[in-house]
């Protein structure tokens, strides 16, 4: 993958930034006739340490990323991922439960562009709440489906739901919660916490199994993607449509309601 240009341009390597974007006008303007390019200044970003990502005002972006990493964890790893074992508690012989799993999982790809399609239609935070909401319905509805095309079609649409939320989130939205200097570690210490979630969360899901079956897991499921819903509904913030700079720009507003502090113009993202 090429290297960011902003990233490049930030360190001194103007003309390998250029190269970098000069390609990338180029496919661009395969498409659509770009617009007239606004002149500004250089950018001038100073060196981030990791830890400013765990303060005002990037907490909220870091909780609000985290967030969505988790519950795609939990969702893959804690319900797709023990999808077979589950039918055939249920009473599914292997060969039946491992046909049903085949068609749900083509959920997957078909959720991923849709996802991508969405986010630039909807928007990136309606998309990441729609999508939840769906699949918390799914999820809530998915047990009591008879055996055969139903079962397999609502699994299906459970699944599209969810990798539609992975698509946007992970693709789109996460990295733009941040600035340049910020963006790959921010990115990273978000899917972390994902991945200590889901190493944990195997261990959750045997008990919840072993207390209300696959009925507690799913209901389980869909109260996590309720709350994520509703975090992003209040909390988020869209970054469809604009700028990099813009997007991860962190505004006083935003940063006043979590410090006071956080107000001065050295604290203020690029």
């Amino acid at each position: 993958m090429p290297e960011s240009p902003r990233w490049l341009a930030a360190n001194g390597r103007a003309d390998e930034a250029e190269k970098i974007l000069s390609a990338i006008e180029a496919e661009a303007a395969r498409k659509a006739t770009l617009p007239a390019v606004a002149g500004r200044g250089p950018a001038q970003e100073s060196p981030g340490a990791v830890w400013r990502l765990f303060q005002p005002p990037y907490l909220a972006r870091t909780l609000l990323g985290s967030l969505l990493h988790i519950v795609v964890g939990f969702s893959l790893y804690g319900f797709i991922g023990w999808l077979p074992t589950f039918m055939v508690k249920g009473g599914h012989s292997v060969v039946s439960s491992l046909g049903y799993t085949t068609v749900m999982a083509l959920g997957g790809p078909v959720g991923s562009l849709i996802g991508l399609v969405l986010a630039d239609r909807l928007g990136r935070r309606l998309s990441i709440v729609c999508s939840s909401i769906a699949a918390a319905a799914l999820g809530i509805a998915y047990p009591y489906m008879p055996d055969g095309v139903a079962l397999a079609g609502v699994g299906f649409l459970l699944i599209t739901a969810i990798y539609m939320m992975l698509a946007t989130g992970f693709a789109m939205h996460v990295p733009e919660l941040y600035p340049t200097r910020y963006r790959l570690r921010g990115t990273a210490i978000c899917a972390t916490s994902g991945r200590i979630a889901t190493a944990l969360v195997q261990y959750v899901v045997v008990a919840i199994f072993a207390w209300q079956g696959p009925t507690g897991v799913l209901t389980t499921l869909a109260g996590i993607l309720v709350f994520q819903a509703v975090v992003f509904l209040v909390f988020g913030f869209e970054t469809k449509g604009r700028s990099l700079e813009d997007a991860s720009a962190v505004t006083d507003a935003e940063a006043a309601r979590q410090s006071p502090m956080a107000r001065r113009p050295a604290d203020l993202g690029a």
